[in-house]
Formats: structure tokens, C-alpha cells, sequence
């Protein structure tokens, strides 16, 4: 337990794009697509064009976009070269299931560079709350997120693989990220979910209002999660990234990838990835979560 105190680029990008040209073989620009401006992946994007222009010259210039999805196919069509994407959203597109069934494109040439932070499914409960992992919340009154967030998503995969539904809760919401910190700390639910990469400000404000804990998940919840959902991995919460934590937290999570399309000539990958690993020290202190 831890205490803690068919997508198309937009017009302005396709511009962009036509000015500078792809940043395929030869070219000196790369074009690395992050997700939209709400997501870390933002910051993650720059962070690695500042230390790839740093280290090797040339340009990077971090491309927001609508999210994963726009961003998967305009790699996959060749429109930019690399991408910043959650690994179940790769996983999707080369498995044609999920947000990427209905998509009239293929992704066979969609290629892995590296994995970066791991995203974590958490479950945050009040601070006098005795449980211990996501198990113990059956019975309780519980926010599983607002219906197109990735709270609602990974509330589905875990309730899913463990064989739950919403009938094993007293009571369940739907309430929108900044609402459910205001209904835990007033007590109209006992936990909610939280999807996401740490130390994350949402847990922070949760802590200043009400205090809370975080928790995650048991041994044989793990191996259940980890044996039905190819995507997850284990990971650990150190104590030290929220202000009264004393303990690990045992979880699982999404780690967020860096792809490319095949038409990315070796020579340009070859540069990005030796310039990340080269500095992967300085690099990790750009963020917390990294």
C-alpha cells in the first residue's frame, strides 16, 4: 500500500509536412508524432527530440496529434516517422482488434524501437480504508471513470480478466477525473481507478484535499491480469514519489513505446535510439516518470 501527501493529420501538421518534407531516408528531419497536447507523452516527445537534436544535430520536431490511433496510422502511411504510443494501442493496431478493427489500413509495417515509462492501473481509496489491493474493493461503492477515458478502458480489461462485473460493487459511477477526487474525499465512494504514469498532480490535489492511499494489485490477481492481457507488465511504485508513502505498491501497467513505419531507414533510427541511450541519465531526470 502507498500513503501519498482513418485518421489524417490536422491541416497545421500537413503544412508543416509539405514545407519540410517526410523525415524518411536521407532527410535530416524527423517528425515524431506525441498524442494530443493533454497527455505527458507531449513533454516525453520533446524530451527526446531536445537530446536527439543535442547529441546528433539535424532536426526533431515533436508533432502533436489527436491521440494514438491518428497517430499509428499516419506512421503506418508514411506521413511521419515516429510515433510515441501505449503499448496496447500497438498491440491493437498489428492485432486488428479494438479502436483499430473497423480501420481500413494496415498496420503490418508498424515496427517497435523502445519501451519507455510504464503507465500504471491504480486503484486510489480513502486514507482509513483497510484494502490492501484491488480484490478488496468488491462490496464498495467505486468511480470507474467517465466512458471514453482510459480510466473506463482499463476498469474494463481488469474487471474482464478477472471474471468481475459491475454487480460485484455496491455501487458504481461514472464521474469524470475532476469530479471523483471531490466524491472520495466526501465519502460518496470508496475508491476510484486511476490510469496513468507517476507522480501524477490528480493523486497529488487527492492528497492536499483528503489524504488517500494508493493500491494495487494481489500476486494472484497479477498472474491472472499477466496471463489474459499480453500487454501489461509488473511494475513497482516506489514510496518516495508521493509525500507520506512507506511501502512498494505492487501493480500493472501499459508501457508507452516509441514505433516507427518500415519506410524509416536504419540509418535514422539507428540515430535516435544511440542518442536516447547515450544520455538515458540525463534523460530520466526531464520528468519524474521517467
Amino acid at each position: 500500500m502507498m500513503r501519498f501527501g482513418e485518421k489524417v493529420l490536422k491541416p497545421a501538421v500537413f503544412a508543416m509536412l509539405v514545407l519540410s518534407g517526410s523525415g524518411t531516408a536521407g532527410a535530416q528531419e524527423i517528425l515524431l508524432g506525441t498524442g494530443s497536447s493533454d497527455l505527458m507523452s507531449v513533454s516525453l516527445g520533446r524530451a527526446i527530440c531536445h537530446i536527439a537534436q543535442r547529441a546528433a544535430g539535424g532536426s526533431c520536431q515533436a508533432v502533436e496529434t489527436q491521440g494514438a490511433i491518428e497517430s499509428i496510422t499516419n506512421v503506418a502511411g508514411g506521413a511521419i516517422d515516429f510515433a510515441l504510443v501505449p503499448a496496447d494501442m500497438q498491440y491493437h493496431a498489428i492485432n486488428k482488434s479494438g479502436p483499430f478493427a473497423f480501420i481500413d489500413a494496415s498496420y503490418s509495417d508498424l515496427r517497435s524501437v523502445f519501451s519507455l515509462h510504464t503507465e500504471a492501473i491504480t486503484f486510489v481509496v480513502q486514507d482509513q480504508s483497510d484494502a490492501a489491493s484491488f480484490g478488496e474493493l468488491r462490496g464498495r461503492r467505486i468511480n470507474l471513470g467517465s466512458a471514453t477515458s482510459r480510466d473506463a478502458k482499463f476498469a474494463e480489461v481488469v474487471l474482464d480478466a478477472l471474471g468481475w462485473s459491475g454487480q460485484d460493487f455496491a455501487f458504481v459511477d461514472r464521474l469524470p477525473r475532476q469530479e471523483q477526487t471531490l466524491a472520495l474525499c466526501h465519502r460518496r465512494i470508496d475508491a476510484f481507478v486511476h490510469y496513468g504514469a507517476h507522480p501524477d498532480p490528480v493523486l497529488v490535489q487527492t492528497a492536499m484535499l483528503c489524504g488517500g492511499r494508493i493500491v494495487g494489485f494481489s500476486d494472484q490477481e497479477s498472474e491472472t491480469l499477466l496471463m489474459k492481457v499480453p500487454y501489461l507488465s509488473l511494475m513497482s511504485l516506489p514510496p518516495d514519489l508521493y509525500e507520506s508513502a512507506t511501502e512498494n505498491v505492487q501493480t500493472l501497467g501499459v508501457p508507452m513505446t516509441l514505433v516507427a513505419g518500415s519506410s524509416v531507414d536504419d540509418e535514422t533510427v539507428e540515430r535516435l535510439v544511440a542518442a536516447v541511450f547515450e544520455e538515458l541519465a540525463r534523460f530520466r531526470k526531464m520528468h519524474p516518470a521517467f
